[in-house]
């Protein structure tokens, strides 16, 4: 099983990603692939736990941007994140 908060916790103490809270189920983050991280609301959100929706099922790490359309597993996330520093 994959432990979202640990991987969120190590990008945020390596300066890789900023959160701004945890709200439900989210973590709301500031997308840190558009505007260089450094946007002024959070528009990238990591999902803490598996959902069911519209008869889709998230896992727990999808992560996607409101903005500008990045979405994937946290895997992905990271290896674009990493990709991108």
């Amino acid at each position: 099983m994959i432990e979202v908060e640990k991987i969120v916790d190590k990008l945020v103490e390596y300066g890789l990603l900023r959160v701004h809270k945890i709200s439900g189920d989210w973590y709301q983050c500031y997308c840190p692939f558009h505007s260089d991280g450094q946007e002024r609301r959070p528009s990238f959100g990591i999902l803490l736990h598996e959902q069911h929706r519209n008869g889709l099922t998230y896992r727990a790490g999808f992560g996607h941007c409101f903005t500008c359309g990045v979405a994937g597993n946290i895997d992905t996330i990271v290896e674009k994140i990493l990709q991108t520093k």
